[in-house]
């Protein structure tokens, strides 16, 4: 047993927060206090500042206790669990304090204040319980969560066969979706070339399968046992995937994995609850609506990982289990700054180790947040809104651009061992048979990773088109006899329909994307932006022209009136 297991079974009381539930402002207040902290060690806080901010109260790692006072900030220390002789409750005045004697004779006591809802017997007998077993527990320090690009490759490797023994289909190999599936995943934890080879090895020959039982054998012999049920989760929430890919389970729906007792067995294997897997199935079908519904606004996505955290909460596991592995176009380190820039920075509970990956996807989305709203409210500009679901489809394009590569790699591998068989006359119809199935299979996964890749392209450039085109806009920024063209194209992709509002029914011209291709919206895009449609200059100064010229006819046609009766 680990010191962390017995610190998040035992402690009680509402203000004990748990990694990877400790917010960051918390985390970097408590090592700012104390030097040498790092805050992805941090198993336990328990915050007494008035604010909140995590500079005095306890701190608790695997090896560690950190304490600071707040009403006198001189009073600090830390200890060592393997050096605490013995730890009790005193009263020198009128509040209680805790008294730690270490080995070596020390005496280091709190500072006497009250603290709100703390549990002082509950406490001492944790620590008591620490020092009195020390036989039985282990005290080290290890990383809370982290992704599963952050453990070691051997790790991921064997994550990797798991999901491919899953994968294997009547015929002994991978079938086209279940590939593309897992060589997407391949793409988002980066591995390197060597690592690449061993897995595509394994995926592509039979013979060389290994049992599920040794590989997670293998697996919890090479990571922190703290996060091995996290990566248990997440395990189980890519095999679904691969399930719902291969099956071609359909966008929102759970508990179609049931149906294959191979992945029951794994359910079994890896001991996740039923509760998890619903926990999980929720993070598969959040995914697929921000992936496909042009309504997930970032304000909607904010909603859906607080919602999600509020789950994960009540089921007992670290939201940080089920994005292990990052999500569809976001590995985890894109997908913690993605959120961070929607101010849920800590919500995933990652460790300090992926702090600073993706500041630029940050950077770039508060930007837009800096001027969107005030922009959208002048121009309404209805893009700005979802600009997050624009940087998840931008990544989409991008990964599966990574992962077309791969499968190139995977299709020359194969070809080169056709060509290694025929050159040395070794040709032996079954093995040469299998090949070429295999060949099928790459080129297949090919074609739906780009299906996938033009699905994204084809979305990201909807984000920016007016779902209800504005007429009497189009108009007045098309008068010109040179523009009228555009016009023509513009109404081309517009239909009228008749929509129910909150005053009532109401006739808007809508898009109708499903009838054309990406290059032809494209073209539609370019020619919003060759006549400003959005721009704030060119609608406000055609907007000043078109009112000065009615003006003037107003002036005119009064000035007429006025002649006819009056002038005679």
């Amino acid at each position: 047993m680990i010191a962390e297991e017995v610190l998040k079974h035992n402690l009680k009381g509402e203000k004990w927060l748990f990694s990877p539930n400790i917010p960051n402002k918390k985390l970097n207040g408590a090592c700012s206090m104390h030097q040498g902290l790092e805050p992805n060690k941090i198993i336990a806080l328990f915050d007494i500042t008035l604010l909140g901010s995590g500079k005095s109260g306890f701190i608790l790692t695997g090896a560690k206790l950190y304490y600071r006072a707040f009403v006198d900030s001189s009073v600090k220390f830390d200890v060592e669990y393997s050096n605490i002789a013995s730890i009790k409750i005193v009263k020198p005045k009128k509040e209680k304090c805790i008294e730690i004697v270490t080995k070596d004779d020390n005496v280091l006591t709190t500072y006497s204040e009250d603290l709100y809802d703390f549990d002082y017997d509950n406490f001492v007998s944790v620590i008591d319980k620490l020092i009195s077993e020390e036989n039985s527990i282990e005290f080290r320090e290890e990383d809370q969560s982290i992704p599963l690009d952050c453990e070691k490759d051997i790790v991921k490797i064997d994550f990797i066969k798991i999901l491919s023994n899953l994968s294997i289909n009547e015929s002994g190999i991978l079938d086209d979706k279940s590939y593309a599936q897992i060589i997407q995943l391949i793409a988002r934890l980066d591995f390197n070339a060597e690592s690449r080879f061993n897995m595509r090895s394994y995926m592509l020959n039979e013979s060389d399968r290994i049992d599920n039982t040794i590989l997670l054998k293998e697996i919890e012999d090479n990571m922190a046992k703290n996060r091995l049920h996290e990566v248990h989760i997440s395990l189980m929430k890519e095999a679904i995937n691969v399930f719902r890919a291969q099956k071609e389970i359909k966008p929102y729906v759970k508990g179609a994995y049931k149906e294959e007792k191979k992945f029951t067995d794994l359910q079994s294997l890896l001991n996740v609850s039923d509760d998890e897997i619903s926990l999980i199935e929720d993070s598969i079908i959040n995914d697929e609506k921000i992936f496909m519904d042009r309504d997930v606004s970032d304000d909607k996505i904010k909603e859906l990982f607080t919602d999600m955290a509020g789950k994960a909460a009540a089921v007992g596991v670290p939201l940080a289990a089920v994005y292990l592995t990052g999500t569809v176009g976001f590995s985890a380190a894109g997908l913690t700054s993605g959120l961070a820039a929607l101010g849920m920075g800590g919500v995933l509970g990652f460790s300090s180790m992926v702090t600073g990956i993706g500041v630029a996807l940050v950077i770039g989305v508060v930007s837009y947040k800096l001027v969107g709203r005030g922009i959208r409210a002048i121009t309404g500009d209805e893009s700005e809104k979802y600009k997050q679901r624009e940087t998840l489809l931008q990544n989409v394009v991008k990964k599966s651009q990574r992962t077309l590569n791969l499968l190139i790699e995977d299709i020359n591998y194969t070809t080169l061992k056709v060509v290694s068989l025929v050159k040395n006359n070794e040709v032996d119809k079954m093995e040469m048979e299998e090949l070429q199935k295999q060949i099928q299979v790459l080129a297949s996964s090919q074609a739906i990773i780009m299906g996938q890749s033009q699905y994204s392209e084809k979305e990201k450039t909807i984000i920016h088109l007016p779902k209800h085109l504005d007429v009497n806009r189009l108009e007045s920024l098309t008068r010109d006899a040179t523009l009228k063209d555009i016009r023509e194209i513009i109404l081309e992709f517009y239909e009228e329909e008749v929509i129910e509002t909150e005053e009532g029914q109401k006739t808007v011209m809508v898009l109708h994307d499903e009838k054309f291709s990406l290059e032809e919206l494209e073209e539609l895009l370019k020619c919003f932006d060759d006549i400003g449609y959005n721009d704030f200059k060119e609608i406000a100064s055609k907007a000043i022209t078109q009112g000065v010229e009615n003006v003037g006819k107003n002036i005119v046609k009064g000035f007429g009136s006025f002649m006819d009766k009056f002038g005679k």
